[in-house]
C-alpha cells in the first residue's frame, strides 16, 4: 500500500445525520404478493444493523461518498482509510466539549461495533470496507483521548514546530517539509494527489512505472506530461524531507517511484 492518500470525503460525527441515504442493498426481483405479506409479519424481526439504525445510516453515507471502484482504483486500504478517519474525529473534535469527548468517542466505537455482525453477514463489499475502516478510525481516536495512541504513522512525519504547514511570501507559495505540507500540496492540486495514488497502487500490483504512465497516457500527451514530471518532482521532495525524519520502505518505495517518473517524464 502507498504511503499516503489524503482524500475529500464526508465524514459524519454522531447524530449528525443530514438526510437518508438511499438504499445501497442490491436489486432484487419483485416479490410475489405471498412473500410481501410474509415479510410484513416478519418486519418487527430485522437484524439490529438495519437501515434505519443510526450507524448503518454512517456507513452508507460513507458509501455513497467514497464509492468501491474509486477505492480500488486509488489503491485505498482500510488502514489507511481509517487513519482518515481518525484524523477528521481530530480535528472536529472542538465542537464536542472536552468533558464529554471520551464518552462520545466510546459511543462512537460502540455504535459501530454493534453492526458488524450484520454488516459482515448482509453487507455489501463497499459496506464492509467502510465499516472496518470507520472503527478502525474510532479505536484510534478513543485510544488518543485516553493518551494511549503515541508515534501514529502520520506525527512521525511531522516537524516540531508552530510553522504553518503552508505560507505564501511576495506571491511564493511555500509549504512545510513534512507531511502538513505534502497535505496542504494535495489539497490545491488534486490531480496530482489523484496521480501519485494512481502510482502508488499500479506499483503494489504488478505494474512498473513506466507501464503506469503509458496507461494514463502522461507518457502521450504533450501537455500533461511535464505538468506530470512537475508533480512528481515536487512530490519527491517532500518525501525525500520527510524520510530524513524517519526512514520507512513503503515510502522510500514511493520515493523512488517518483524520482523514476520524473526520469522517464523528462
Amino acid at each position: 500500500m502507498g504511503f499516503l492518500d489524503w482524500l475529500k470525503t464526508i465524514f459524519m460525527t454522531d447524530g449528525d445525520f443530514k438526510s437518508r441515504p438511499k438504499d445501497l442493498k442490491p436489486k432484487v426481483k419483485s416479490k410475489s404478493n405471498k412473500a410481501e405479506e410474509k415479510e410484513k409479519v416478519s418486519k418487527s424481526k430485522k437484524p439490529v444493523g438495519n437501515e434505519d439504525n443510526d450507524w448503518v445510516k454512517v456507513v452508507n453515507m460513507r458509501v455513497e461518498a467514497m464509492p468501491m471502484n474509486t477505492i480500488k482504483r486509488l489503491g485505498i486500504t482500510i488502514d489507511r482509510y481509517g487513519y482518515d478517519h481518525f484524523n477528521e474525529y481530530k480535528a472536529n473534535e472542538w465542537r464536542i466539549p472536552k468533558e464529554n469527548r471520551e464518552e462520545v468517542a466510546l459511543n462512537r466505537l460502540q455504535g459501530f461495533k454493534s453492526i458488524r455482525d450484520h454488516i459482515q453477514k448482509e453487507g455489501t463489499k463497499a459496506q464492509k470496507f467502510h465499516l472496518e475502516s470507520s472503527i478502525k478510525g474510532a479505536v484510534l481516536y478513543a485510544s488518543y483521548l485516553k493518551g494511549e495512541y503515541k508515534n501514529n504513522k502520520a506525527e512521525k512525519y511531522e516537524i516540531d514546530n508552530n510553522w504553518p504547514a503552508k505560507e505564501t511570501h511576495f506571491g511564493q507559495e511555500l509549504f512545510k517539509r513534512d507531511i502538513t505540507g505534502l497535505k496542504a500540496y494535495f489539497k490545491e492540486r488534486d490531480g496530482m494527489e489523484r496521480m501519485f495514488n494512481g502510482l502508488t497502487y499500479a506499483i503494489r500490483n504488478g505494474s512498473s512505472v513506466r507501464k503506469f504512465l503509458n496507461d494514463s497516457n502522461l507518457i502521450k500527451d504533450k501537455e500533461l506530461k511535464p505538468i506530470a514530471a512537475i508533480g512528481f518532482a515536487d512530490v519527491a521532495s517532500f518525501l525525500k524531507d520527510m524520510l530524513k525524519l524517519n526512514e520507512n520502505a513503503e515510502m522510500r518505495k514511493d520515493y523512488n517511484a517518483c524520482l523514476e517518473a520524473v526520469k522517464i517524464l523528462s
